[in-house]
């Protein structure tokens, strides 16, 4: 899966049709608000477009440990971009 692809399926359709893109800059502040343990999985696999194995390698820990981490990490972005939009 692409970089792209991942990253698009942060966006949920919320109260309409439209959906919602936030900007970079909104973007890049939840991405560096997650905890540590999941922002680098993010920064490694998502950003950097790392393979589950080389991410794997690098930490120290399984494969499974990394799809895990970045599973987790999507859903708080998603949480946290969609919390964005009720304030």
């Amino acid at each position: 899966m692409t970089r792209a692809q991942e990253i698009s399926r942060l966006w949920k359709p919320v109260r309409s049709k439209e959906r919602f893109r936030p900007n970079c800059g909104m973007l890049e502040s939840i991405i560096a608000s997650l905890p540590p343990l999941y922002r680098i999985v993010v920064s490694l696999r998502l950003i950097g477009e790392m393979p589950t194995a080389d991410t794997a390698a690098t930490l120290g820990i399984s494969e499974q440990g990394v799809k895990t981490r970045l599973l987790r990490a999507r859903h708080l972005l998603q949480r946290k971009i969609c919390d964005g939009l009720d304030t």
